[in-house]
């Protein structure tokens, strides 16, 4: 059975609409999404979505309207599009579609309270923390334990070549013992952060509860040896599990690369000691007032008559390519409250000249933020034909997006060659040029995205030069 949440939203209709206002909004949105091809799932489950809609609405005791409950939280989608307006040609183009997806709260009806925290504190004390990083993690944890309520749950763990858990999850500690416990470590022996990562996670999960703000805070260098992969999937299950990885950076020789591979869902929870106030400041905040938590998100792109969805891609949390070939999208979670979208539409050719609507987007998930709710969104994209060619540029954060993705793209084709080759020579030969391409992705990286985005504006057209290489770096292997 589908379940809605807001028919109102779904048929695009007022809560104030007539019975006749509903049997045409429901109408024309059958007509607009129904498929003679099996290929557009998601549009045959968004038409499943639009019935259940419409039977919820003139099924209802006392008309429509009348006992619908609307939800207080939404999710918001703002959308972007690479150009707004086409000229219309006998080819398909590509249009790039950035969407933004939000927490909606109304806060005048929903007041969250601040849940109590399950927080494990993992202090790397590692030779190369030696000196000031020792020294700052200690202060750091001394005042992270002063924030501590009755009602909060603390755990305490030390890593160098191995793990040690100095104090067991417990509520209501007595903060002067466990200070003295934290000014008592000392930094001495090599570094195997997976080990204290994993028994984090472990000690995390014994009182991990959706009525709790779980917390993993990190105090390191990062200079860890061969367990990096063993480390980033460690913060990937960490995320998977609704943990807050927060990463704090201590010492003067901090490995950054690595700490934000370790935490790329929240790399604004990748802090350095060397600004405390500045840290300790956002830590108040974050751990009280935390952000809402997007989970379970799911996607539908519903499409008009000729469109094709051609790629779905993650910018935020992470960037990855997404799978957009069953009934739904599985976007998954974000603990930041914002989730990036960017998907790759082909336009028909041929397009008479006016307004069109090309696709219909529509989500659902759950939003956390003191207490689990349903939550949706939905937005309607369209397009203009043209006669003359529109000389806009693209917006300048559709030019951040693609050039995320082309860097995303590049790595990948880096790292693919990099795997074992057979003996052959042109293989090696480019194996070898990858492993320097590698080494340019980074200083990219570097650099800012930002930077990078602007790099990639052609200085001088011809545009169509332009968009067709970027068409080239963004296709998928199965196009090339």
């Amino acid at each position: 059975m589908v379940s809605v949440l807001n028919p109102y939203l779904l048929l695009g209709i007022s809560p104030q609409a007539s019975r006749d206002e509903i049997e045409e909004a429901y109408a024309n949105l059958a007509q607009r999404f129904t498929v003679e091809d099996d290929h557009k799932k998601q549009n045959q489950a968004h038409i499943q979505q639009i019935q259940a809609a419409y039977a919820l609405l003139t099924q209802t005791d006392g008309g429509p309207g009348q006992s619908i409950a609307l939800p207080e939280i939404g999710l918001s989608l703002n959308t972007t599009l690479s150009k707004n307006s086409v000229i219309s040609l006998p080819e398909p183009q590509i249009v790039y579609v950035l969407v933004n997806v939000l927490t909606e709260i109304n806060r005048e009806a929903y007041e969250p309270s601040s849940k109590p925290i399950n927080l494990t504190l993992v202090i790397d004390q590692s030779y190369s923390m030696l000196g000031t990083g020792i020294e700052q993690a200690k202060l750091f944890g001394t005042k992270l334990v002063d924030e501590l309520t009755e009602t909060d749950i603390f755990s305490l763990i030390s890593i160098n070549e191995e793990a040690t858990l100095l104090t067991s999850p417990t509520a209501n500690i007595v903060k002067g013992e466990m200070k003295d416990r934290i000014s008592r470590i000392t930094a001495f022996g090599a570094t195997e952060l997976s080990s204290g990562l994993s028994l984090a996670l472990q000690q995390n999960r014994l009182f991990q509860h959706k009525n709790f703000n779980n917390i993993v805070v990190l105090v390191t260098d990062g200079n860890t040896f061969e367990d990096h992969d063993s480390c980033i999937e460690l913060g990937k299950q960490a995320f998977e599990n609704t943990v807050t990885l927060v990463i704090v950076t201590a010492g003067t020789e901090a490995n950054y690369t690595f700490l934000k591979k370790l935490n790329p869902y929240r790399q604004d929870m990748v802090l350095s000691l060397d600004n405390f106030e500045a840290v300790w400041d956002k830590m108040q905040r974050f751990i009280r007032e935390p952000s809402p938590f997007i989970r379970n998100l799911m996607m539908w792109v519903a499409l008009d008559k000729g469109y094709e969805l051609e790629s779905v891609f993650q910018l935020e949390p992470i960037g990855r390519d997404i799978d957009f070939q069953s009934e739904h999208i599985h976007i998954g979670a974000s603990n930041s409250g914002l989730i990036r979208i960017l998907l790759q539409l082909r336009i028909p050719p041929a397009l008479t000249i006016g307004t069109h609507k090309a696709v219909r987007i529509y989500v659902s998930g759950e939003i956390d933020i003191g207490e689990v709710v349903a939550a949706e969104g939905l937005a309607e994209i369209e397009l203009a034909a043209k006669q003359e060619k529109d000389i806009a540029e693209p917006p300048s954060i559709i030019l951040d997006a693609l050039s995320k993705l082309t860097l995303y793209r590049l790595q990948q084709k880096a790292q693919d060659a990099l795997q074992p080759s057979t003996g052959n020579l042109e293989a090696n030969t480019f194996r070898d040029s990858a492993e320097s391409y590698l080494g340019l992705l980074e200083h990219f990286r570097q650099i800012g995205e930002t930077e990078l985005a602007e790099s990639l504006k052609p200085a001088s057209p011809p545009k169509s030069v332009v968009y067709y290489q970027t068409r080239l770096l963004v296709a998928s292997s199965d196009d090339e």
